[in-house]
């Protein structure tokens, strides 16, 4: 898009007022959640392996990983697509998205676990 045209339809660009300070504790925070839920896929790739040494069928876990992964990845791509989300700043859509994704794998990763035996 051409600068004068956003220009003439949104107004001059400018920054949202003291958005840096706050803006630290949030990343942070997504940061640490982020963190979680990194940890917690990887334990559902070490689960994944364990079973596939343990003898389960590659074609009965995949079609599981693909059942339950891809909602529970649809989920907080979705929330971070809002335009109620899009409208915050990065680090605020970081842990927005941080929030819905960590109870799902959090609570995937316990169901694997307890049935996995």
């Amino acid at each position: 898009m051409n600068p004068q045209t956003s220009t003439r339809l949104y107004g001059p660009g400018r920054a949202a007022p003291g958005a840096r300070g706050r803006d630290t504790a949030v990343a942070v925070a997504a940061g640490v959640v982020w963190a979680v839920v990194v940890l917690v896929l990887h334990w559902l790739a070490l689960l994944a392996f364990l079973l596939l040494l343990g003898g389960e069928s590659a074609g009965e876990l995949l079609v599981r990983g693909v059942l339950f992964g891809l909602p529970a990845v649809a989920v907080p791509a979705v929330v971070a697509c809002t335009p109620a989300v899009r409208r915050l700043t990065v680090p605020r859509r970081f842990l927005a998205a941080g929030a819905a994704a960590l109870p799902i794998f959090l609570g995937l990763a316990l169901w694997a676990t307890v049935s996995a035996g």
